[in-house]
């Protein structure tokens, strides 16, 4: 079996497909979409939703959908509706979908009535092997990560920080939200950009020596597609993590983690942390936690049979 797997600059693509590629007990070819490329193909697996319109008759598609395409947060009624006819123009093309999580199919089941398989992200062992070593200097580095849809929660999160600054000695260190970086840079919190080395992703988390990591998602209609992944991305190197209970918890039990519901509970759950010299303790149970639920390794065969099972 020889599979093409769509190759692009997101982070999402790096996780999802090319680490998957790489483990995948098949023939695997990694590049942008070609369409003589695909005739060659027995299954392409892709991401990208306007592919569709290049597509050859041939091989079968799989699209790994892990995200909400028609966000309401970044486009217009008018082209959320032009959205929602080209997704359902590009599931006609589908011989088999991957959805990111249980919550993104219910809400795209309505158009597409096929061969599916729900998969959450994963960590690779592989690709996470670096360690977070944390720094003896009197400091508290509590952390944050995501993209810049992240924007509000990091601004919300600003005046905690601000807060907890005046009692203790903390440093707020935001990884990937370039959106937020005046605000952060006003407050004299640091702010640490993406790039696209996705190789070298974990040491953007190890380099800053986190003790805490502060995980808050708003409850809006964007986050259906989100799951656990950034508490296992905190968690695999020992970070404790203090994270929204509404979408953690429904992965993680709240013994592994400090649960929050609304910000004066976040502010509650970082001091207690903040206070706690045991705090390693939860991160290193978490860590357990993650290194034997979520392993890209533990999940292979899974794809294995769904690729085979399409073709």
């Amino acid at each position: 079996m020889l599979i093409l797997i769509e190759q692009n600059s997101f982070y999402s693509n790096y996780l999802r497909c090319q680490l998957l590629g790489k483990h995948l007990p098949f023939e695997v070819v990694f590049d942008e979409f070609d369409p003589e490329k695909a005739k060659k193909a027995d299954i392409v697996l892709f991401q990208s939703l306007y592919l569709y319109k290049s597509f050859v008759q041939g091989p079968k598609y799989i699209w790994d959908l892990d995200d909400l395409i028609e966000n309401d947060e970044l486009y217009s009624k008018d082209k959320i509706k032009e959205l929602e006819i080209e997704i359902q123009k590009c599931f006609v093309w589908c011989d088999g979908v991957i959805f990111g999580s249980d919550r993104l199919y219910d809400h795209y089941k309505k158009w597409y009535t096929g061969e599916y398989m729900i998969m959450d992200d994963y960590i690779d062992p592989c690709d996470h092997e670096a360690t977070n070593e944390l720094k003896d200097d009197g400091k508290i580095r509590i952390g944050f990560m995501g993209s810049g849809m992240y924007k509000r929660e990091v601004e919300e999160l600003i005046p905690i920080m601000q807060e907890l600054k005046k009692k203790y000695p903390i440093e707020f260190i935001v990884i990937g939200v370039n959106a937020a970086g005046e605000k952060l840079k006003k407050a004299g919190f640091k702010l640490v950009p993406f790039n696209k080395n996705y190789n070298e992703f974990q040491y953007l988390l190890t380099n800053e020596h986190l003790d805490i990591a502060v995980i808050y998602q708003k409850e809006r209609d964007v986050m259906i597609a989100k799951n656990y992944l950034k508490f296992a991305e905190f968690s695999w190197f020992g970070i404790p993590v203090v994270a929204s209970e509404w979408i953690t918890g429904r992965y993680v039990p709240k013994t592994l983690y400090k649960p929050f519901t609304d910000l004066k509970s976040c502010s509650r759950a970082l001091e207690g942390l903040i206070l706690d010299k045991d705090r390693t303790k939860l991160g290193k149970n978490a860590q357990k936690f993650t290194k034997t639920h979520f392993s890209l390794h533990d999940r292979t065969n899974q794809y294995k049979k769904f690729f085979e099972g399409v073709l």
